[in-house]
């Protein structure tokens, strides 16, 4: 019921600040922060979502919370143009090796560790960050 997001800076891939926001919070966090771009956001990396078969009846009943939240966050974007790229979770062990930092404590604290790497991975696909190892072998 919360999303990790994670501010990274696209030369560096330095964080710049993370936080966690609650479900119910996250439409009029949004609209506090304005468009994405006037914030200088060049783009928005999302965990994407699917349902597994194998875990459908599980999500009976569910309000399907991280699928709104990835709406909320296409409008979000859509308001000046940032573009969203979406990545599946299947990414994080190989984003976590590229940069060094892996969940800690309690999952529902950690999903700003998650954006992180999702961002991280983004970025080395992109050509803008450099890896533990390469920058340890400078």
């Amino acid at each position: 019921m919360t999303t990790g997001l994670s501010w990274v800076d696209i030369v560096s891939g330095e964080e710049h600040s993370w936080r966690h926001v609650s479900f119910d919070s996250m439409a009029s966090y949004l609209w506090s922060l304005g468009y994405p771009g006037k914030d200088n956001i060049a783009a928005i990396v999302i965990e994407d979502f699917a349902l597994l078969g194998g875990k459908a009846l599980a999500q009976t009943g569910s309000k399907f919370e991280t699928c709104q939240v990835i709406g909320m966050f296409k409008l979000w974007a859509y308001g000046d143009g940032t573009s969203i790229f979406m990545q599946p979770p299947s990414i994080k062990p190989l984003a976590q090796g590229f940069s060094g930092v892996k969940p800690k404590g309690a999952h529902s604290l950690s999903h700003h560790v998650d954006a992180f790497n999702h961002a991280i991975y983004w970025l080395r696909r992109q050509g803008h960050y450099r890896t533990v190892l390469e920058r340890e072998g400078e």
